[in-house]
């Protein structure tokens, strides 16, 4: 992240919700629990909760904001989200959050990984094992894995069926 001018910095849940109030005016409906991370555009630092979050979300978080970094400075950089919430992850309300979240999904589980990993199986586990395993693998949530691959059958339908992944997953 250095390597961007960018600086990464971990602090638990009160000290990130003070520094957003700080920076931002009081957010007064901000659960502190809620808070995964935050960019603060004008010293260029990712701050990263880690209270709430077990290592895999604090990687889909960092992907996250490295997706906000890459695209959405510039022109867009007025409307730029700081906060991100649980709630974003989950059914992000804000366009440039959903837009966030598929950088972050292809960053962490490219489409090429995903391929060649499916090769590599002999694809004899259920549907809740494959996404267990891939998730290990791509060092993700199963939540996350479970997002990717529906996104993945969308853009590999054929590879899909003939690997007969309908029957096992959805």
């Amino acid at each position: 992240m250095e390597t961007l001018g960018v600086k990464l910095q971990t602090m638990n849940s009160d000290n990130l919700v003070s520094i957003i109030n700080t920076n931002d005016g009081v957010v007064t409906d901000l659960d502190k629990n809620d808070v995964l991370g935050y960019y603060d555009k004008a010293n260029n630092i990712f701050y990263l909760n880690e209270s709430n979050q077990p290592i895999n979300r604090m990687r889909f978080t960092v992907a996250h904001e490295l997706g906000h970094y890459f695209l959405h400075s510039g022109t867009l950089s007025n409307q730029f989200r700081k906060i991100t919430l649980r709630t974003d992850v989950i059914a992000p309300a804000d366009p440039q959050e959903v837009e966030a979240n598929y950088f972050a999904s292809y960053f962490l589980m490219p489409d090429r990984k995903i391929l060649d990993t499916l090769h590599l199986t002999k694809m004899m586990f259920s549907g809740e094992e494959l996404v267990q395993d891939f998730a290990e693998i791509f060092a993700v949530s199963p939540d996350a894995m479970r997002i990717r691959f529906k996104i993945f059958k969308q853009a590999y339908p054929d590879m899909w069926e003939s690997l007969d992944l309908t029957r096992k997953l959805f």
